[in-house]
């Protein structure tokens, strides 16, 4: 079975997106340099909260189990996420096709 090709975004909506999160991006950086501390203490923290979240066997006292449930909750959930953004085709269109995985997928 051969599938359409999926529709482009067209020049202007991509025009106007970038417009539409411009004030939100600007807000945002210039929240950043006023009261977070410049760049290098946001892209540090960055990095420290990317290192705990690979760290799934550390946890802290406090945070216990229900920590470990959040930190694989991110992470399925980036899983999940990227599987939708890089998917040529929608996972929720594949549930109306014909085949077998589907029919199991529809039950």
């Amino acid at each position: 079975m051969v599938y359409p090709a999926s529709p482009s975004p067209s020049l202007a909506a991509v025009a106007v997106v970038v417009l539409a999160a411009a004030p939100a991006a600007v807000a945002s950086a210039s929240a950043i340099v006023k009261y977070g501390g410049g760049w290098e203490v946001a892209v540090e923290r960055g990095v420290d909260d990317i290192k705990s979240l690979a760290a799934l066997r550390d946890q802290s006292e406090q945070g216990g189990k229900l920590e470990l449930y959040y930190k694989l909750s991110f992470w399925i959930t980036i899983f999940v996420g990227g599987a939708f953004a890089f998917n040529p085709l929608s996972p929720l269109a594949i549930i109306n096709e014909p085949y077998p995985s589907a029919q199991l997928l529809q039950r």
